[in-house]
């Protein structure tokens, strides 16, 4: 080992100004770029929670994971939500659980105004009409693609 030391030193002694310093500096871009890499490597992978949220979710949203020191980014404009990958499936669950994300589409809820069980062939037509337009709403409400943002 002592051989080695004394090798390098003499290796050192050899070289000129120029070469010193281009190794220094090499060695300072080196190690400036291993510590670069582990700092991006160490961070967090975030993954879409909500997607498409109004205000009023997103701003739901993110108190609650305010209050659970929850680390999370907005996108698109504050309408999505991120949070760490491994954390998407259980928050979705908690949000779920707290009625989050609420939505803003109107679904089956416009039926509630007229009974399915209408005497008159007017209210029926009304009826169906009114259906037809709840299926749009209702399929927005109720897929993964109004979670999800797609």
């Amino acid at each position: 080992m002592k051989d080695f030391a004394n090798s390098l030193v003499n290796l050192w002694s050899q070289l000129g100004l120029n070469q010193r310093v281009s190794l220094i500096v090499s060695a300072v871009a080196v190690t400036g770029g291993v510590i670069a890499l582990l700092m991006w490597s160490s961070r967090p992978d975030f993954q879409l929670l909500y997607g498409r949220l109004s205000e009023k979710d997103t701003s739901s949203i993110v108190a609650m994971l305010q209050e659970r020191n929850t680390p999370h980014q907005l996108g698109a404009g504050g309408q999505s939500v991120y949070v760490p990958a491994d954390r998407v499936h259980a928050l979705r669950m908690e949000l779920a659980g707290k009625g989050l994300p609420a939505g803003d589409g109107v679904g089956f809820e416009i039926l509630i105004e007229v009974s399915l069980a209408s005497a008159t062939l007017c209210n029926a037509q009304i009826t169906i009409v009114r259906y037809r337009g709840s299926l749009p709403g209702q399929y927005h409400n109720s897929t993964a693609c109004n979670t999800l943002g797609c």
